[in-house]
């Protein structure tokens, strides 16, 4: 099913491309393709592991990309690749500098947080206007956060995460770890009209149903370890090296180091800074960080029993 959905995507995209040639557009129309989220899939979608957050990327401005004399890789026939860091927010960013809108300013009333009141992001036209012997590269640097997902907790309580990825590390920081990160695992049904609790892991409604969820609950004897890398609660920072982790498994955490030690407070310091900047009412004293549970949902809303953490001693 998720192929079939692919091979529909790349239809449409060959056709849409069909048209903007049939009218004279292709050579001056910046062509950027991309995806939401990552895969719906256990530890994919939903997460700000690597298979959440890292998603396909390519661009095309005809008028204004330097010709590549010889392929870059076997799939690239006129392209050029590159392995820098680059976050959604530098979509904004690249349009703008596209439209060569010069540093537009928000209205006061729109900017939330300390933060200038200005957008953010890097151009990535460099990435493609330039001559290939000088296109930047290198590492770079991206940010992702996650809040509510789907109706799945008690009380509709999100997940809050808060995740940077700068050279091979990203380093997640779950500011509610006493929270299942996938969803309760028991939710209440409604049986010849009483609600009744329903069986044991029939939550975990932050992964979308499907074949892989039932498998992964039905083989969880099997394979108590990936069930518990997919649902189990998570601790409070998680730090990978995507390089030679890329499904992100081995939180380089469970073991202390000086390397490790340094790599945690520069990723936590940038962090910070960020978190600081944008306004994110959970790193600001001043402002209720829960602000994020409150806001409604317009579909409905999953009934969960309360979790023992939260009853009165």
């Amino acid at each position: 099913d998720y192929f079939a959905e692919i091979e529909w995507f790349d239809r449409h995209l060959v056709e849409m491309l069909a048209e903007l040639d049939r009218r004279g557009l292709r050579e001056n129309t910046l062509v950027i393709v991309t995806a939401d989220n990552g895969m719906p899939f256990p530890r994919a979608k939903a997460n700000c592991y690597d298979a959440g957050v890292h998603v396909p990327l390519a661009m095309a401005w005809a008028a204004h990309t330097q010709p590549v004399s010889q392929p870059v890789s076997p799939r690239s026939r006129e392209g050029r690749t590159s392995d820098r860091i680059v976050g959604f927010v530098d979509l904004t960013a690249t349009i703008l500098a596209a439209a060569e809108v010069v540093n537009p300013t928000l209205p006061a009333s729109q900017v939330l947080g300390p933060r200038e009141s200005r957008p953010v992001g890097t151009s990535l036209l460099p990435l493609i206007d330039a001559d290939p012997a000088t296109v930047p590269n290198g590492e770079g640097i991206a940010f992702a956060s996650r809040e509510r997902h789907s109706s799945s907790r008690y009380e509709n309580g999100t997940y809050p995460q808060r995740a940077i990825r700068f050279g091979d590390h990203l380093l997640i920081v779950n500011d509610r770890p006493e929270r299942w990160p996938a969803g309760d695992p028991t939710k209440f049904e409604m049986v010849d009209g009483e609600r009744v609790l329903g069986p044991p892991h029939g939550g975990y409604h932050d992964i979308d149903a499907g074949p892989s969820l039932t498998e992964l609950i039905d083989r969880r004897d099997e394979f108590p370890d990936l069930f518990t890398a997919a649902v189990g609660k998570r601790p409070a920072r998680e730090l990978f090296n995507v390089a030679s982790d890329p499904n992100c498994l081995q939180n380089l955490l469970a073991s202390s180091s000086p390397e490790v030690e340094a790599t945690l407070e520069t990723l936590l310091s940038r962090l910070r800074e960020e978190r600081t900047a944008t306004g994110d009412p959970r790193a600001i004293e001043e402002v209720d960080g829960d602000i994020w549970e409150s806001y409604p949902r317009f579909s409905r809303i999953r009934q969960f029993p309360q979790p023992p953490e939260t009853l009165p001693e």
